[in-house]
Parts: C-alpha cells; structure tokens; sequence
C-alpha cells in the first residue's frame, strides 16, 4: 500500500488488487472518508481528480466566496452549503465529488478567515468535521495520486 500525504491530515492510500483493480481510500483528519467503495473507475477518476488540481491551483476560486459566508461559523456554512438554499454555493465549494467512489462524503472547501477548511460529513456523522487545508499542498497531492495512478493504469497485468 502506498500512503500519499497522511491519514491523519489529508491522505490517499493506494493499493492494487488484481482482478478487482486499484483501491483508493481517502482520509482526512484521521477518518476514511471513503469507508463504502475504495475502487474507483480510473477513466471517469482521473479526470476528476485533474479537474480538482487545477482548481485547487486557483484558491481565489474558493476564497472570493468568503463575504457570502462571514455571518456563518463553519458548520453553519456546511449546513447552508448542504442544504438547497445556496445552490450556486453548493456547487463552487463542493469538494470531493469524484464519482461513485466518494459518493457516500459530502464535502465542502469552506472559506474562512482567509483560509479554506476542508468540511465533511459521512452518512450517521452528527456533525461535519472540518480541518483547515493548504490549496497548493492538497493540489500537489492530487498531483502525485494522479501520477501513481496513471502509472498503475498502463502497467500490464501479472
């Protein structure tokens, strides 16, 4: 299995398994936060996951929404994101939402005091968890999960 970043942080363990295909847990602040399905199909994955570097490489894409969240503590502003009252909202900060492999997290890059926290919550969770996040460092993360999975993709079966 090869860790990229960290659990306790923000983290991707990878592992192939043949003939099932590669698993891909994704963990944040110590929880997986894709506890239901780790197999992601590659094709519709990867390209998720690219889209997602690119915009974690403009963290202005989620900052420039911080006026329409200073009057809401961070649950709040997941509990508004998450709800149908802010549907453009919902879909500048939805984070994480990479196909049937993280279908079962909802999370949310939550502006606040000029920063982004990463904001989730899984199924039977009370309350989301939230974490405050570097957008460059989880970019470059992606970028290496990205990279060790295109590899693990081209590599012929044994």
């Amino acid at each position: 299995m090869r860790i990229v970043g960290s659990k306790d942080a923000v983290g991707f363990a990878i592992e192939e398994h043949s003939p099932e295909g590669t698993a891909v847990e994704i963990w944040a602040g110590g929880q997986c936060l894709t506890p239901f399905d780790t197999l992601p199909y590659l094709p519709a994955f990867l390209p998720s996951l690219e889209a997602s570097e690119a915009q974690l490489r403009r963290p202005s894409s989620f900052l420039r929404h911080e006026g329409e969240l200073s009057e809401h503590s961070i649950p709040d502003a997941f509990a508004l994101l998450a709800s149908d009252g802010a549907p453009e909202l919902h879909r500048a900060l939805r984070w994480l939402d990479w196909g049937p492999t993280t279908d079962d997290v909802l999370c949310f890059l939550v502006p606040s005091a000029g920063k982004l926290h990463l904001t989730w919550k899984l199924p039977g969770q009370p309350c989301p968890r939230s974490m405050p996040v570097d957008p460059a460092h989880l970019a470059d993360l992606i970028a290496h999960v990205r990279t060790t999975l295109g590899d693990l993709s081209v590599r012929p079966m044994s």
